[in-house]
């Protein structure tokens, strides 16, 4: 039991002992149903694994649950026993989650000491205890030895104000201690893993029919300082390793555990060029004898360079490759200066670039919507050039994250920035993100119509619906990627009762209408290609045929529903056999891509389909544009042979 003493300048929980101290520790994931993948609290997870190391904390504390699921709270709530401990990990996507769970706590037990940490709590605010007067304590940065100490302090009714790098609530005001020390031996935070912490939980998911995915560290920390990114900023700006042996324990574990897909959560991995191939190479072999993991995903490092690629290719050989990224955000010179970044040169991009597609590797190109000093046009021709060079740029929008320079209300009044605040529709409780939507080189219309034309481009461009018609396009009519996107987009707006204006057009004012966070470019799709490509499909090629014949009013209709249908069936069908028969009456293709004259006739082609039997088409195609798995192969019926 605990009993809280309040008193000048000392801050002490003084505790009657009967038992041991009950421990409840979470990691809510973000997940938007009952089937979205979910992975092991490996946050919470090294805390409690540097905890038991303690005799007071192994002494005073019996860990009962760690809650790692994005559960009604209600029956969360409904299970726990009385509760001393309540740890919560905080990010953008539990940050609601976390605090409505910690206030019925708070409400349920008033004794319950409840500690956050994370990410997302807020470093500078003074008034966060204020807005959340149930937290009694925040762990500011890393967490392992300051949440440790916090236990023994309360255990042993010392003063709080001894520990450095927390955030103590005194009757809602704020009394901040001295920065904590980073970790500077990170090998003296035990694996979780490896403890057997997390053992039963892969049990309870497949039963539950979810997915379980891993999360790893290779290493910690991020040279670089960014402003838009709380990663880097100072304290966690040297990069520390994990011991190459106890990762290796690790990836064998999640062999072993039949773990399909691992997260690496290092900023930069391939930083350490030999040891992170070496890394790549046990993981692969591992695979090839007990089939996991399936997959491996990583943030690849800001200054990638040819083992990069070697390692990329690896992966890929050995079919685990999501994605070979490189981190761009912005190539304009003054947008640069003001998020504190230098780039590679243009021309060791475009090398990298060059480099991976001889190796057969689709290189992922990192740009951010709305910087500081970037324009509607400037963004543009950078995307339109990153996909001319053969890359697959990938757009995110800025958001304010909590501990990041651009946080900062000096900077926001500097580059003028306008923000909103969008809701997040996930599992239960809705959470919510910081957009910017104007800045002082971009006003709110042009940045959102150039969200929604970047989204677009990825979602039906380099998913094989809108593709060969834009070939097509500039082919014919001399129309560039940009212009062919903005005149689609604006007739796909237009709200008819056709696919895909159906889909589309609710998301032209999508700003003011609250819904840019779902122009999201990743598994928030999924639902709306099984209904474009699987469910609705002929109407979706239909529209799409409509939009076409209107953008050409002047073209003959069968030209450009042949193109359409090159289009459909260069895509994966779910009721297609894996060899078809497609009669054209003009040879598009052939104009297309292998630079024939366009004739009318009689042309066959033969379409091949991989064999894939996804379970869900939208999952498939989603998790299809890095490797365009989605692409279908035709053959034409004579003598020459397209491929």
């Amino acid at each position: 039991r605990l009993r809280s003493d309040r008193t000048k300048n000392c801050f002490t929980f003084k505790v009657v002992i009967t038992t041991k101290m009950h421990v409840y520790l979470f990691q809510i994931p973000s997940t938007f149903d009952d089937h979205s993948p979910v992975y092991f609290p490996y946050s919470v997870g090294l805390l409690w694994s540097y905890a038991q190391q303690s005799y007071i904390v192994k002494k005073n504390y019996q860990l009962k649950e760690i809650i790692f699921l994005r559960e009604d709270p209600k029956d969360i709530i409904n299970r726990i026993v009385d509760p001393s401990i309540v740890g919560l990990s905080c990010y953008v996507w539990n940050m609601n989650y976390n605090m409505f769970v910690a206030k019925q706590i708070k409400k349920k037990w008033p004794n319950c000491k409840i500690i956050i940490g994370g990410p997302h709590v807020p470093v500078k605010d003074d008034n966060f205890f204020k807005r959340h007067p149930y937290i009694d304590v925040v762990i500011y940065r890393e967490g392992e030895i300051t949440f440790t100490k916090t236990l023994e302090c309360i255990a042993d009714n010392k003063n709080l104000q001894d520990i450095s790098g927390i955030g103590i609530n005194n009757n809602t005001d704020l009394i901040r201690t001295n920065n904590a020390v980073r970790t500077q031996d990170l090998n003296e935070i035990p694996s979780p893993y490896l403890l057997g912490l997390f053992d039963g939980m892969k049990e309870r998911c497949d039963a539950l029919g979810l997915t379980i995915n891993g999360l790893i560290e290779t290493n910690r920390g991020c040279p670089y300082q960014c402003s838009f990114c709380d990663w880097g900023n100072g304290t966690l700006g040297k990069v520390k390793k994990f011991d190459l042996d106890r990762v290796k324990k690790e990836i064998l574990w999640f062999a072993k555990n039949k773990v399909e897909f691992i997260v690496n959560c290092d900023a930069n991995f391939g930083i350490f060029k030999d040891r992170d191939y070496e890394l790549t190479n046990f993981m692969c072999k591992l695979k090839k004898r007990y089939g996991y993991p399936v997959t491996f995903d990583t943030n690849w490092p800001k200054d990638n360079n040819s083992k990069s690629v070697e390692i990329a290719k690896l992966l890929l050989d050995h079919k685990m490759l999501r994605r070979f990224t490189t981190s761009i955000q912005s190539q304009n010179a003054q947008t640069l200066t003001a998020i504190k970044r230098k780039n590679l040169p243009s021309e060791k991009i475009k090398g990298i670039i060059d480099h991976a597609k001889q190796l057969k590797i689709d290189t992922n190109a990192e740009l951010i919507i709305g910087l500081p000093m970037d324009t509607y046009s400037s963004f543009q021709n950078n995307f339109v050039d990153l996909v001319e060079q053969g890359a697959y740029p990938t757009t995110s929008f800025l958001t304010i994250l909590p501990n990041s320079e651009m946080a900062e209300k000096q900077y926001q009044e500097k580059y003028k920035f306008v923000t909103k605040v969008n809701e997040k529709k996930l599992l239960h409780i809705n959470e919510e993100d910081v957009l910017v939507v104007q800045t002082s080189t971009m006003e709110k219309n042009e940045l959102q119509k150039l969200m929604l034309w970047c989204w677009f481009v990825q979602q039906f461009h380099f998913l094989g619906y809108t593709n060969v018609l834009a070939d097509f396009f500039n082919k014919k009519y001399g129309v560039g990627l940009a212009k062919f996107y903005e005149t689609f987009i604006d007739k796909v707006c237009i709200d008819l009762p056709q696919y895909p204006n159906k889909e589309i057009s609710k998301f032209k004012n999508h700003i003011d209408d609250n819904l840019s966070i779902h122009l999201d470019i990743g598994i928030g799709n999924i639902d709306l290609h099984t209904r474009l490509g699987y469910t609705h499909r002929k109407n979706t090629f239909q529209g799409i045929q409509n939009i076409l014949c209107d953008m050409a009013d002047d073209e003959d209709p069968q030209l450009i529903k042949d193109v359409v249908q090159a289009q459909n069936y260069s895509q994966y069908n779910y009721d297609r056999p894996s060899e078809s028969i497609l009669n054209l009456s003009h040879n598009v293709i052939e104009y297309i891509y292998c630079d024939q004259s366009l004739r009318q006739g009689k042309y066959r082609y033969s379409v091949l389909q991989k064999q894939n039997t996804p379970k869900n088409y939208g999952e498939f195609l989603v998790r299809s544009r890095f490797n365009k798995n989605w692409e279908n192969i035709f053959n034409f019926h004579s003598a020459e042979t397209l491929t």
